[in-house]
């Protein structure tokens, strides 16, 4: 990817950032599938945040739509997105993102919210960030073979 990024090519830099956009917003939706209802609470968190980008994502044609129940302040936010914003993620947001969204994951868990006994198949003693996630994000900079 960092090579063709390269190009003087103005459609192949076009391309390139539509396919950024695409590939990370529905890395988003994988990433909601890592959340817990029971610990997402109300407030604008990154599990949160995760849960409307990928509502937006599904149900709005990618335009953060908002929530009668997720109370999300924009400047709060880890995308700083307000209502109405187009979705269109880049790997250094999705970084972001999925780093705050796991942390969120073990905070909860410290705090005795997350009364499950498993991270999405995982045991608990496990660290909650996904190295999975950080080889996409690295693969689709650096050009790298995820495995």
């Amino acid at each position: 990817m960092k090579a063709v990024a390269g190009t003087p090519d103005k459609k192949v830099k076009v391309a390139l950032a539509d396919f950024e956009a695409l590939f990370f917003n529905n890395m988003i939706l994988v990433l909601d599938r890592q959340r817990f209802r029971m610990v997402t609470g109300k407030d604008g968190n990154p599990l949160n945040e995760v849960e409307m980008l990928c509502d937006s994502l599904m149900n709005n044609n990618g335009i953060l739509g908002d929530s009668n129940v997720i109370k999300l302040i924009p400047d709060q936010s880890i995308m700083k997105l307000n209502i109405g914003d187009p979705i269109r993620l880049t790997a250094g947001d999705f970084e972001r993102l999925s780093t705050a969204f796991f942390a969120e994951i073990a905070r909860a868990d410290r705090c005795g919210r997350n009364r499950s006994r498993r991270f999405s198949g995982r045991d608990r003693r496990q660290e909650p960030g996904s190295s999975t996630m950080r080889q996409i994000v690295l693969a689709f900079e650096f050009g790298n073979e995820m495995y």
